[in-house]
C-alpha cells in the first residue's frame, strides 16, 4: 500500500495513471487523507476519472488540518470552480480554527463570480461562525441578492452568530 505522503506528491504529476492511482489510495484512506487537504483541493480540478477520485477523497476526509488555512484559503479564488468549492468547504470544516479567515472570506463573498463557490463562501463563513463586522455585512448583502439558495445560507449564517 502506497504511504499518503507519497500520494500528496504523485497528485502532482504528470502522468494521469500516477494522479488516479494517488486519489484513489487517499480516497480509500478516509480521515487520514486530510494530511493530503491541500494537493486533494489542488487536484480536484483535473480531467475525469482523476477528479472524481480525489471528490471522493474530500468527502470522505473531513476536517484538514488547521495549519492548512491559509493555503486553502489562497485557492478560494483559484479560477477554477471546483477547486473553488472545495477550498471554502474545507475552510469550514475548520470550524473555530477557521474564523481567521472570516474577513477573506467576506471578502470573496462579493468578489467570486461562480455562484456555487459564492454558497460555498457563505455556507463556510456560517460553519466558522463569522462574526466580525466585515463578515456580518458580506453575508447581509448576500442575503439580498437574486439566488434564494445564497439568501437562505447567508441568512442562516447571519443568524447562527445573532
Amino acid at each position: 500500500m502506497m504511504d499518503l505522503s507519497k500520494c500528496r506528491s504523485l497528485l502532482a504529476s504528470g502522468d494521469a495513471g500516477e494522479r488516479l492511482m494517488a486519489a484513489e489510495r487517499l480516497c480509500l484512506a478516509g480521515p487520514e487523507a486530510c494530511v493530503a487537504a491541500v494537493e486533494l483541493v489542488r487536484a480536484c480540478g483535473d480531467d475525469e476519472p482523476v477528479a472524481s477520485q480525489v471528490v471522493s477523497a474530500l468527502e470522505e476526509m473531513g476536517p484538514p488540518p488547521a495549519s492548512c488555512g491559509n493555503d486553502l484559503m489562497a485557492l478560494v479564488d483559484d479560477g477554477n470552480a471546483t477547486v473553488g468549492y472545495w477550498a471554502a468547504t474545507l475552510l469550514g470544516r475548520l470550524k473555530d480554527d477557521g474564523k481567521v479567515f472570516q474577513d477573506d472570506l467576506a471578502e470573496l463573498l462579493s468578489a467570486v463570480t461562480d455562484l456555487a463557490v459564492r454558497q460555498r463562501i457563505a455556507w463556510a463563513m456560517g460553519e466558522i461562525g463569522a462574526d466580525s463586522p466585515t463578515a456580518i455585512e458580506a453575508l447581509s448583502l448576500a442575503a439580498k441578492t437574486g439566488d434564494d439558495r445564497l439568501k437562505r445560507i447567508a441568512t442562516k449564517a447571519i443568524a447562527g452568530v445573532s
